[in-house]
């Protein structure tokens, strides 16, 4: 189960999921009109644990039954991948009940999908692949026309 902690004055809302580093999140967007849920990766290993989680794309989206959105943000610590709720206006209060199981639900889905395999991660599993060149560049200039 999904446990609570104190609501903030923000717009959105962590819950732990097991290991630190990650947390679940849920979030609503009143300027874009949708809510979601999130799994945030976060600290020095972020990266490596989110390829790693990548590796699994295609298992994960149908474990969940639905697409996600993968951002990595190489230049921030951060990165996320997230579930939007695009026909749930935050604003419309009659919506609320129906949002409010809708996060409930996506979130132990989350929850159930992500927290076994974010405690196996180990980020030395993570090797960057290097770059390989197919065809070799041609330094030398009497080989580039109008040198």
């Amino acid at each position: 189960s999904i446990h609570m902690g104190t609501p903030l004055a923000q717009n959105w809302m962590d819950f732990l999921i097991g290991r630190n580093h990650f947390s679940l999140e849920a979030y609503i967007n009143t300027r874009e009109k949708y809510i979601g849920v999130g799994l945030a990766l976060s600290g020095p290993k972020a990266k490596p644990y989110y390829y790693l989680l990548e590796r699994e794309k295609t298992v994960i989206e149908s474990e969940l039954e639905t697409t996600l959105d993968w951002a990595v943000h190489p230049c921030k610590v951060m990165s996320y991948i997230y579930l939007y709720g695009h026909n749930m206006n935050p604003l419309v209060r009659e919506q609320w009940p129906e949002q409010h199981l809708w996060f409930c639900k996506q979130l132990e889905a989350f929850k159930k999908v992500f927290a076994p395999r974010i405690k196996m991660l180990n980020a030395s599993d993570y090797i960057v692949d290097e770059q390989i060149v197919s065809h070799p560049i041609d330094t030398d200039p009497a080989g580039i026309e109008g040198l």
